[in-house]
C-alpha cells in the first residue's frame, strides 16, 4: 500500500492510448465471477471509460514491489510527523470519538493514514475495477505461456492465489454496485493494487468495514472523518485491543497490511505521536 507512485511510473509501461478490454476478454472475466454478479458487471466491463492497466501481472505477480524500513523511514522523519501531528489537531473531535467508540488509539489511526495515503496527498490513479479484471484476464493468458512454465510450484500457486483474489475483488464490485447504484465504479480512482480512498481499502474491505460518520448516506473515503472512523472500525473488527503494544492490536495492523515492516512504521509514528501530545 505504499505510495512510491514515481517507481511505478518507472515501472509501468503507460501508453498514450489506453486500450480498452477485447470483448474476449469481457467475457472472460464475465465467465469467472459467475451468474450473481455478472448483471452488476457488465455494464461496468462495457463502459468506454473503463481501460486496461498494462503490467499488473508483473507489479502484482510475479515482481511485486519489496517493502523494507529504509522505504518507509521518511514517514518518521520531522516532516512527515509535522503532517500527522497538524492533522490530529485539525480532526481530533473524530479521532477522539472513533477512539472512544471503537477502541483503537487515535495515534495509531493517525498513523495509518499517514502511511497509506499522507493523509490523502497520494490516493492513486488507477481504476479499481480495471485493476482486478487486468489482474485476471493478464494471470489467464500468462499460464499458457513459457514463462509461467519456468516458474517455480511457489511461483505458480502465487499467481493463482493473486487470480483467485483479484477475482474476490471483482465479485465485491459486483455487490458494492448492487448495494450503491450510484457509486461511480469507473471515475472511482485508487493505487495500483486497487485500494482507495485516504485510507486505500479494497472493494471488499470497503463492504465489510467503510463506515460513515453520518449514518444516512455512503461512507466516502475520501472524507477525512469516514476516512478516520472506517479505519478504526477495521482494526476493531480484526482484533485491536489493550492498546497499541499488545498482540492483538499488532495483528490487526498486520491484517491491514500483512507486512511487518509496514506495522513497525505505523507503530513507530503513533508512538511518537503519543510522546508529543
Amino acid at each position: 500500500m505504499t505510495k512510491y507512485l514515481w517507481l511505478l511510473l518507472i515501472i509501468i509501461p503507460w501508453s498514450a492510448e489506453a486500450k480498452s478490454f477485447t470483448k474476449d476478454e469481457i467475457e472472460v472475466v464475465l465467465k469467472a465471477v459467475g451468474k450473481g454478479h455478472k448483471a452488476q458487471l457488465r455494464p461496468l466491463m462495457n463502459d468506454k471509460r473503463l481501460k486496461k492497466t498494462e503490467g499488473m501481472v508483473n507489479l502484482n505477480i510475479t515482481k511485486p514491489i519489496k517493502l523494507s524500513l529504509k522505504k518507509y523511514q521518511h514517514f518518521l522523519e520531522p516532516y512527515a510527523m509535522r503532517l500527522a501531528r497538524n492533522f490530529q489537531r485539525k480532526w481530533q473531535k473524530h479521532l477522539v470519538q472513533a477512539e472512544a467508540r471503537y477502541g483503537v488509539d487515535k495515534e495509531v489511526i493517525t498513523a495509518i493514514l499517514l502511511v497509506e495515503t499522507s493523509f490523502g496527498r497520494f490516493t492513486g490513479k488507477y481504476q479499481p475495477l480495471s485493476v482486478f479484471a487486468s489482474i485476471y484476464v493478464d494471470a489467464e493468458e500468462f499460464t499458457t505461456t513459457k514463462e509461467y512454465k519456468d516458474l517455480t510450484p511457489d511461483q505458480k500457486t502465487r499467481v493463482k492465489q493473486k487470480q483467485d483474489w483479484a477475482l474476490r475483488e471483482l465479485q465485491a464490485i459486483a455487490n458494492l454496485s448492487k448495494k450503491y447504484p450510484k457509486f461511480d465504479q469507473i471515475s472511482l480512482r485508487g493505487s495500483y493494487a486497487g485500494a482507495f480512498g485516504k485510507s486505500q481499502f479494497l472493494p471488499s474491505s470497503y463492504l465489510k468495514y467503510a463506515v460513515s460518520h453520518k449514518k444516512a448516506r455512503r461512507p466516502n473515503l475520501f472524507d477525512e472523518r469516514d476516512a478516520i472512523h472506517s479505519v478504526a472500525n477495521y482494526l476493531a473488527k480484526n482484533g485491536y485491543r489493550n492498546g497499541m503494544n499488545s498482540k492483538g492490536s499488532y495483528d490487526a495492523i498486520f491484517h491491514y497490511n500483512n507486512s511487518d515492516v509496514y506495522v513497525k512504521t505505523v507503530l513507530g509514528v503513533a508512538k511518537s505521536l503519543n510522546q508529543k501530545s
